[in-house]
């Protein structure tokens, strides 16, 4: 279920539909408590037993408060927040929330919109509430705005400018076109940045920083007596301003004729069409209601969509029906991606797809399944209420401020849910369908570089005339028995327990397939799988690599046992049954999710996804279209050139990371596909099925004896995890390929060091947050180079070495000083690693690891990760012991081994196109 109160999920008004007659408002929350100090100053309060909290300090400001000499400069002073204030000198904030267990970005951050400023702070626990609320009142009237500062930000602004405007947003510029919202965008533009002065930014602050304009959020590990203390503590004395709270601004005109243009580099062929929904806010009943209706209209088109293109196997780069938002007003989109000659053929099925669900509408068993997650959603209501965390409390407060909705109690969302089962009835909806798709949208294509956009252009009425053509009825056969029955049971011939994880247990079948069950009731009504063992493109010979990486979407829409690809959409959908097969360098397997009422179906799917697949000679060539069509996308781009460079540069064609070419999958036959199949998922190599729910073991011991101790698996021999390095590698590529002003920087190190048991991998977690902390502090935050450099590893487990990559987007005169910099991080880490950093990164981990312990999900891929590995369970599964190990010398080590002087290292610059500067 994807709870999000009213904030996420009631957000329009229902196209082509009588307004409703009567206006049943919400009744509000009782969680929260919501008051206002002396001084104008609204807090909002939501204590609960989580033990965590979320702070937000919710300013009333963005770019639309203002002027055109000022533009960017509500973002400006949002940057200056962690640069310096009466209690926190420089980036002193990134520090205490380190310490806190926090980490800059995902725990403190802060955005500017059109209409607000937020300040967000989430932390592990209540300890250093003071010191939050501190820098939040600090935010509040005690910036310094140091020139030395202000000047520094420049680059990281400009930088930001290059992370977030790389690409022009040309869908968003069109339906902005003459409106407030293209003039004032929230970043501003570069001369204002490049002119920004202390004195001009402190006048926008002083103005707009005031009691009266601002909201303190608080969720979490409170009471509320402390959290109405603690706001009068830090905010009763903020004294009153005179600028009045601003309006909330009238419905933007949106420009919403059709759009056409050629697409960029490596994005494929498109139609789009948009229907006009109206305002995103919802304040009552009814319009819920509506948006609901459309919500399960934009889903039963999505089904039929796909159903049609797996059918008539014709490839597709992208395939999909949504909400496309403005800031103001929502639109449903939907839409195909496809290769340039089949531009008629998709376009026509597409259309006509549409038209005939207009005209004939859903089936019941269409809209049973979509009608099912709103059931489940129901059903489960209150265990999902349990599992929401305070930040995402807090920002649904945020999101209910912005957009003046009220946040429902539970009662009304139940409420709401049950007149939506009850009014969902085949007749309504269907009349909501012919409603909905009745009319006339707006259309977007995107041409390829060989189409000429005047033709385009002329398309469109052909294409409405499609459209309005009456549809065919469609029908898709049932069948009674889906799968194939299993073999003679297996038998459960090994039981273990762990005294230190009480509810975790472990079988071995019969067949040699370990099974690890972990109770949760972080699982709810809900099931998770993860089936998988050592191999993925490592356990194929190299014949068969191109063959693999197909091999999913190739088996996935041929169907299985004895459905075909439409009715196995179909199954999984009237199921709620999540299905997800992989084949990754080192492993593969399948992920699946369903309701526990559903394990039968879950472990017969499973029973037969690895007994037998079909592939289908249609299917098999439209994903070879996919594929090649994906590669000419990418060689046609920058990125994609500097990824192929770099790949045929580093590896050699025995390399199972070695990038094919179109001619490779071409090739792929489907006696390749079936033998992927046996290769992979019918050979014993420490198989692994890990569940986490909340249900009996003994049920669970009877399905795995049926299903999985039935399976039958040849011997697998073991995988070859070499890593096919060329040698030497070249030690500095530069590419003068980029189309955008700046230059791409990389840093790649390469060490033949083993990734060997649990501690080394918490180890390496740990690493790579200090290294990420260092190259914020030198790239970004001292020299201001960068609004984001990156490290990140790109090995996989169990490889024969580790390979990270460092990286950054500067501008081009630039280029030395950010390799001067990373030289300097890379020499620093090799040197040493401190025993405050190793103490800081170690609670981070600590933090992280026990809110994963609440995701039933995440665990079942933990406990397979660390099996399947032979990194060490009881290591893994002692999260903290084995985190408060790791001691400031190991890392040193490590990171010696990684980024010393035995390491390969590669550097990467990608320049721009002489045109492009």
């Amino acid at each position: 279920m994807k709870y999000r109160h009213l904030a996420g999920i009631f957000a329009l008004t229902l196209v082509g539909c009588a307004s409703q007659p009567t206006s049943t408002p919400f009744e509000p929350s009782q969680h929260w408590v919501t008051q206002t100090l002396d001084n104008g100053l609204t807090y909002h309060l939501y204590p609960d037993s989580n033990e965590s909290v979320s702070i937000r300090l919710y300013v009333h400001a963005g770019s639309f408060q203002e002027t055109l000499r000022q533009a960017g400069y509500a973002h400006y002073v949002e940057h200056m927040a962690f640069n310096g204030s009466i209690h926190y000198e420089h980036n002193d904030v990134i520090d205490m929330v380190a310490k806190s267990g926090g980490q800059f970005g995902a725990d403190l951050n802060a955005y500017t919109n059109y209409s607000q400023t937020v300040y967000q702070l989430d932390l592990p626990d209540n300890q250093h509430m003071d010191d939050a609320l501190l820098w939040m009142r600090d935010i509040a009237d005690g910036l310094t705005f140091d020139p030395q500062e202000v000047e520094k930000e420049k680059g990281i602004i400009l930088g930001e400018f290059r992370f977030r405007r790389s690409e022009p947003d040309t869908l968003y510029e069109h339906f902005a076109d003459g409106s407030d919202y293209l003039t004032y965008d929230p970043l501003g533009n570069r001369s204002n940045v490049q002119m920004a002065t202390a004195d001009g930014l402190r006048e926008f602050y002083q103005t707009w920083y005031q009691p009266q304009l601002t909201e303190v959020i608080i969720t979490g590990n409170i009471t509320l007596e402390q959290g109405e203390k603690w706001v009068r503590q830090y905010f009763s004395d903020w004294k009153q301003g005179t600028t009045p709270r601003p309006t909330r601004p009238a419905l933007s005109q949106q420009n919403t004729s059709d759009l056409i243009y050629t697409a960029s580099a490596g994005d494929a062929p498109r139609l789009s069409l948009f229907y006009p929904q109206g305002e995103i806010r919802i304040a009552d009943q009814e319009t819920l209601l509506e948006y609901r209706f459309d919500e399960i209209a934009t889903r039963l088109m999505e089904h039929r969509l796909q159903n049609a293109f797996y059918n008539a196997a014709l490839p597709t780069q992208d395939l999909a029906a949504f909400n496309y938002n403005t800031d103001d007003q929502r639109y449903t989109e939907l839409t195909i991606a496809f290769p340039v000659e089949q531009r008629a053929a998709s376009q026509s099925l597409f259309l006509n797809t549409l038209a005939s669900l207009r005209d004939h509408g859903a089936t019941q068993q269409e809209l049973d399944m979509v009608l099912q997650s709103y059931r489940d959603d129901l059903e489960n209501f209150d265990w999902y209420r349990s599992q929401l965390t305070p930040n995402t409390l807090a920002d649904d407060r945020v999101y209910a401020i912005s957009y003046d909705e009220v946040l429902p109690s539970d009662l009304e969302y139940k409420k709401g849910l049950k007149a939506l089962l009850s009014a969902s009835t085949l007749k309504r909806i269907n009349q909501h369908l012919n409603a909905f798709l009745t009319v006339n949208p707006m259309i977007e294509l995107v041409g390829a570089e060989s189409e000429d956009l005047n033709t385009l252009e002329k398309s469109t009425d052909s294409l409405r005339q499609i459209l309005q053509q009456p549809g065919l009825m469609e029908t898709v056969s049932q069948v009674d028995t889906p799968f194939l029955s299993p073999a003679a049971p297996g038998d459960i011939v090994h039981t273990q327990t762990f005294s230190n994880y009480p509810d975790l247990t472990q079988w071995t079948l019969s067949n040699g397939v370990e099974v690890y069950y972990l109770r949760s009731s972080h699982a709810g009504d809900d099931v998770y799988l993860r089936y998988a063992s050592l191999g993925g493109a490592s356990a194929l010979p190299r014949d068969l690599y191109p063959a693999g990486q197909l091999a999913v979407n190739v088996a996935s829409r041929s169907g299985l046992g004895n459905l075909s690809n439409v009715q196995l959409n179909n199954y999984l959908k009237e199921n709620n049954i999540y299905l997800g097969p992989y084949i990754n360098e080192t492993s593969h397997g399948v992920e699946m999710s369903a309701n526990k009422k559903q394990l039968g179906n879950v472990f017969a799917l499973l029973n037969q996804l690895t007994r037998e697949i079909h592939v289908d000679d249609n299917q098999l060539a439209s994903v070879k279209s996919e594929t090649i069509q994906a590669i000419e996308q990418d060689k046609a781009s920058p990125a994609g050139q500097l990824l192929y460079a770099i790949n045929h540069g580093s590896y050699t064609e025995g390399s199972k990371h070695w990038l094919f070419s179109e001619a490779d999958y071409q090739q792929v036959t489907p006696e390749q596909i079936y033998q992927v199949h046996h290769e992979l998922f019918q050979k014993q190599r420490n198989n692994t099925l890990v569940i986490v729910a909340n249900t009996s073991p003994v049920e669970l011991q009877t399905l795995l004896r049926q299903y999985v101790g039935s399976l039958q698996f040849d011997a697998g021999s073991t995988p070859d995890f070499s890593v096919g390095y060329r040698d030497p590698i070249q030690a500095r590529l530069e590419l003068p390929i980029n189309n955008h002003a700046n230059t791409q920087y990389f840093v790649r190190m390469i060490a033949p060091v083993r990734t060997a048991d649990a501690k080394t991998v918490f180890m390496d977690d740990l690493l790579m947050r200090i290294v990420n902390k260092r190259l914020t502090a030198v790239v970004r935050e001292n020299q201001s180079l960068d609004y984001s450099p990156f490290a990140m590893a790109v090995n996989s487990d169990s490889e024969h070495g580790v390979d990270w990559i460092l990286s950054a987007s500067v501008e081009p005169a630039d280029a030395q000083k950010v390799e001067n910099a990373f030289d300097e991080v890379i020499q620093s880490l090799a040197q040493s690693i401190s025993a405050d950093e190793t103490a800081i990164v170690a609670k981070q981990l600590i933090t992280d690891l026990n809110n994963m312990q609440k995701n039933a999900s995440g665990m079942a891929w933990y406990i397979n990760r660390y099996v399947i590995n032979d990194f060490g369970l009881d290591a893994a599964l002692d999260m903290e012991a084995t985190t408060r190990s790791i001691t400031a010398s190991d890392l040193t080590q490590r990171a010696q081994q990684i980024f010393g002087a035995s390491a390969t290292k590669q550097k990467v610059l990608m320049t721009p196109q002489p045109d492009a500067i």
